[in-house]
């Protein structure tokens, strides 16, 4: 890694353990740092440049010449055409320029197909960008869900603990058994085992954002918390309603749109090389020659340049009559690549329906899972502070207790899952519904 590259990793790993951040600024991380986006953006501006080569085509060209030389021996004198016996300097100098009036429309539907290309790219970076805001929002969204859980798991764990100091208080009073011990005991290394995997899973989700994000893992890193209690009241709009909106929003149906019209674009030119093309073109030269003589006095260069200027215009049409099959290939190559094209919208389309309707299917079942567990939480809430109270005035055995400790623990930790996989899904379809964030 190069030394600057080095320095900004660290001083970002430095911000990340100074501060709290928040998840825009993760998303500005990402996209200043994100390298496909980086790679997009250098290809839309080959292809501008492609578009500008494209116009360009369609402009005169205008070239100079200077031919300088020396005739030795016999030879030809260029000021009277006759035969001598010198070393005579020679030079002529021009201008040409060309400009074809008619191709086929080869050169024009050309142009638009470059220009179209070009304005495809610039939906590209659009899409990169929205696809790394996606992929930074869920990776900081799992981050929150895993350190709330972590959270939940050590107010068991304190639980567990208070419980097992009360009981071995009474145990030496002789009022508690010693097998009621070592159930709590045992429900306290449960509940430690459940915070070390809860906390290595939580790294590992930290290490995913640090990734979509392009900067040095830091297990230091904290982030912002988001009020998502709000977020959970939304309801499905539809999948054919997402989808209708989404074929309006999404870059990316817009860019397979317009390579589609720039593949059929191409094909029309590549047709237009069938006829002929009519270039209309013209020169201006003068010569030099060092034997030029008036009066036997010496022609000077400047006098020569001036009055041996001549100019010629000429308008001239190229028929192909055999190319030996390369115009007829290129059109069927076109023609097969606008098929291919045309195939590829149709195929992201589909593609889009499909996550779309997988996400909305997807969003109605955590909905469905978030509302059965709030109504299993309440449950187990009055069955856990009934056994509660059996098991702390004896009345009752430590079986029943942990049997309603562990089904309120473990509904409550399905129900952090289920309220950030429900916003997770939420947000999706939110991308897909208006095209960002």
């Amino acid at each position: 890694m190069k030394t600057p590259t080095l320095i900004i990793c660290l001083l970002l790993s430095a911000a990340c353990t100074a501060q709290v951040l928040t998840l825009q600024q993760c998303i500005d991380t990402a996209l200043r740092r994100n390298i496909p986006l980086r790679d997009v953006r250098l290809a839309s501006e080959a292809a501008d440049r492609n578009a500008d080569i494209a116009k360009a085509s369609m402009m005169p060209d205008l070239y100079g010449s200077v031919n300088q030389g020396v005739n030795f021996g016999r030879n030809v004198d260029p000021f009277t055409n006759d035969y001598v016996q010198r070393t005579i300097d020679f030079g002529s100098y021009g201008l040409s320029s060309s400009v074809t009036l008619f191709s086929g429309n080869s050169i024009r539907n050309n142009v638009k197909q470059q220009q179209l290309e070009a304005n495809a790219s610039k939906l590209d970076i659009e899409t990169v960008r929205q696809q790394t805001r996606l992929n930074v929002t869920l990776a900081y969204l799992q981050v929150l869900s895993t350190a709330e859980q972590l959270e939940a798991v050590r107010k068991q764990a304190l639980a567990s603990e208070e419980q097992l100091k009360r009981l071995e208080l009474r145990k030496k009073k002789g009022v508690t058994a010693a097998s009621q011990v070592s159930d709590l005991q045992g429900q306290l290394q449960n509940d430690q085992l459940a915070i070390v995997d809860l906390q290595n899973t939580l790294e590992w989700y930290k290490m995913e954002l640090a990734q979509h994000m392009n900067v040095p893992y830091n297990k230091d890193i904290r982030l912002q918390a988001i009020n998502i209690d709000g977020m959970t009241k939304a309801v499905s709009q539809g999948a054919g309603n997402v989808y209708s909106r989404a074929l309006g929003v999404l870059p990316q149906v817009r860019a397979a749109q317009l390579r589609s019209e720039s593949a059929a674009y191409r094909w029309r030119s590549a047709k237009g090389l069938r006829y002929p093309q009519v270039i209309l073109g013209g020169t201006v030269q003068t010569v030099y020659a060092s034997s030029a003589r008036i009066a036997n006095d010496k022609v000077a260069f400047g006098d020569q340049f001036w009055n041996n200027r001549f100019a010629t215009l000429n308008l001239g049409i190229r028929i192909p009559i055999f190319t030996g099959g390369a115009i007829r290939n290129q059109i069927k190559l076109a023609d097969v690549q606008r098929k291919r094209t045309a195939l590829a919208e149709e195929a992201n389309r589909t593609e889009i329906w499909r996550q779309i309707e997988r996400a909305d299917v997807a969003m109605v079942n955590a909905r469905q899972k978030y509302q059965a567990l709030q109504t299993q939480i309440s449950a187990y809430e009055v069955s856990y502070e009934a056994a509660e109270a059996r098991f702390v005035t004896g009345v009752d055995g430590s079986l029943n207790y942990l049997l309603a400790k562990n089904n309120l623990d473990r509904a409550r930790q399905n129900m952090i899952l289920a309220k950030y996989d429900l916003v997770l899904k939420q947000q999706v379809l939110e991308y897909y519904s208006n095209g960002d964030w």
